[in-house]
């Protein structure tokens, strides 16, 4: 068994790994945060429904939009220094909603 996980996790480059291992923490993070955020603004914001729901979904619309144009940005400039970029855009992101 063990061999067939270490065939499985040997098939795909580092790159891939880390990208997928990057997107699985940036979405669950991403999960965990988003429900006290919608609780916390509710609170602050005196009972508002609505726009503690826009602020939780301008992340998944930015990300449309965003992505939009990403195919074009990663042809330019290359899809390591994208990747790197877009990543740590999230890390930002969740350090900001960490400290609201």
């Amino acid at each position: 068994m063990f061999r067939k996980l270490q065939g499985l996790l040997g098939r795909y480059e580092s790159e891939i790994w880390i990208r997928v291992v990057g997107s699985a923490l940036s979405t669950i993070t991403g999960l965990m945060v988003r429900p006290f955020l919608v609780l916390y603004l509710y609170d602050q914001l005196d009972g508002s429904v609505l726009l503690p729901m826009i602020v939780v979904g301008l992340s998944p619309l930015c990300g449309m939009v965003v992505s939009w144009f990403g195919g074009g940005i990663s042809d330019r400039l290359g899809r390591k220094p994208v990747m790197i970029a877009s990543l740590l855009v999230q890390m930002l992101c969740m350090i900001g909603y960490a400290l609201s």
